[in-house]
């Protein structure tokens, strides 16, 4: 996968140093967490953030910005099945996440669009984390307090 993105956006990057432009790039949360059984995945991620730090300082001078957005669980056809496959686990998922929901797609799409569009010119480099708290510390709580955090959520 990282080559992938790589491959591509290089390309992307020498078509854009005529005009300039924009590139933003999918990364994942565990890109710092790490993620048990997954480390290929991880690694992959942890590249793909690399990235637009590395290339937003070279392709600068040519008027070209590249940025990553690091989406949390969110909702989108097939993914969702494939993550979490039964309703006790999207429910353990749901449960991790303090602002207890998951994103939609759309909303990740309009971060991209955002860090796409004209409204951000000096914004390059940048991974925008987007997971709804989802990889914020827990607080340590006892039970009474947890069950009041779990009921204010729904």
């Amino acid at each position: 996968a990282l080559n992938g993105v790589f491959y591509v956006s290089r390309e992307v990057g020498r078509r854009m140093r005529e005009y300039g432009g924009t590139s933003v790039n999918i990364s994942a949360p565990y890109a710092k967490t790490g993620k048990p059984g997954g480390v290929h995945a991880a690694c992959d991620k942890a590249g793909v953030e690399a990235m637009p730090k590395s290339m937003a300082s070279e392709w600068a001078p040519y008027g070209i910005r590249v940025n990553a957005v690091s989406p949390g669980p969110f909702v989108s056809t097939g993914a969702a099945d494939r993550l979490w496959p039964s309703e006790e686990m999207e429910q353990a998922v749901l449960d991790q996440i303090p602002l207890g929901r998951f994103a939609s797609a759309e909303e990740v799409a309009e971060l991209v669009c955002l860090l796409a569009s004209p409204a951000t010119p000096w914004v390059t480099g940048a991974v925008w984390l987007a997971d709804g708290g989802w990889t914020l510390p827990r607080p340590m709580v006892d039970d009474i307090t947890a069950d009041a955090f779990r009921r204010r959520k729904r």
